[in-house]
């Protein structure tokens, strides 16, 4: 099967890091490839020298073109689609797949009109986005974000090197934003423990950064996961993050459990939960430590949750 990954703006890299993963767990029985900006920090890590990601510019539009007739499923990310890349003619002659990465509810006629969505298949990440009666009116189903937890920079440190801080990385500093995870109430809870707020740095530095501390924050103010959390999962650093029984029963959908493997916080309960795992005795710690990356390798291996999107493929 041929598998085309497409987005429109950077995304974190999503589409480059799908392409790669298909071609690494899967290159026996499929071939990926990917059409994006091809910009954003996290470009360079995933289409670095030695990772197979057959990379085309999306904003060219012949070479769009010719990369969607190659492909079986046409696989878009968030803000592009048949309509977008002007293949409107090909959307019966091909798997065409749309996933959400969050509460994307703006005027969806961008990307899709109500005649095409019979020949669309949707997906989401889920991660606690899709309370809003929008998505009611689509039948699609929850795959989740894939992390590579294989690579050097998602991999556990040893305990003994690691400082005792609080790492929070946030995509937006700006107060009020869609993706506001509470910079302002974390800073407040963090007034006598060490913060280190990793924002606006290269991708490999900020998982470096990431990977040196003794306890993560994801979220705060909505109930709602990220990338920035499970990536912090997958360096067996334990994560706050606050949720509740809708973004559990989102996970379950996601990947089959409903343990959640995040430490609960609000911003009433922030300083209490990081204070108490920073004076953690060490034995103690690692056990927490361990448990983190060990949910992630039992849970989250994108080895195994590509089988969720390649059922959706062929299905």
């Amino acid at each position: 099967m041929k598998i085309l990954y497409v987005a429109g703006t950077p995304l974190a890299g999503v589409a480059e890091l799908m392409t790669r993963m298909v071609n690494e767990y899967y290159s026996a029985e499929h071939e990926a490839r990917c059409l994006s900006r091809g910009t954003g920090p996290h470009a360079p890590w995933y289409r670095r020298c030695g990772v197979d990601v057959p990379w085309s510019n999306v904003r060219n539009q012949k070479v769009a073109r010719r990369c969607v007739e190659w492909a079986d499923v046409v696989h878009c990310m968030a803000n592009v689609s048949a309509r977008t890349l002007n293949c409107l003619d090909l959307l019966k002659k091909k798997v065409w797949v749309f996933q959400w990465h969050g509460a994307q509810i703006w005027p969806f006629k961008r990307v899709w009109l109500p005649e095409d969505y019979a020949h669309v298949r949707w997906i989401h990440i889920g991660q606690g986005w899709t309370r809003d009666k929008f998505f009611k009116r689509f039948d699609f189903k929850i795959v989740p974000n894939l992390i590579s937890i294989d690579d050097d920079l998602h991999r556990p440190i040893e305990i003994e090197p690691r400082k005792r801080i609080v790492a929070f990385a946030p995509s937006n500093l700006r107060r009020g934003a869609v993706n506001d995870k509470g910079v302002r109430q974390v800073e407040r809870a963090c007034r006598n423990l060490p913060l280190d707020l990793i924002h606006g740095v290269k991708f490999t530095d900020c998982l470096k950064r990431k990977n040196r501390a003794w306890v993560g924050i994801d979220e705060v103010i909505s109930p709602l996961y990220h990338r920035s959390g499970l990536e912090f999962l997958s360096q067996a650093v334990p994560c706050v993050c606050s949720y509740d029984d809708f973004t559990r029963d989102c996970l379950e959908e996601a990947v089959g459990t409903r343990d959640v493997p995040f430490i609960q916080a609000r911003p009433d309960t922030l300083a209490k939960a990081l204070k108490q795992m920073i004076d953690m005795e060490i034995h103690e710690y690692s056990e927490h430590a361990c448990a983190a990356r060990l949910w992630m390798e039992k849970w989250y291996h994108p080895r195994d949750l590509l089988q969720r999107h390649l059922a959706v493929y062929t299905g």
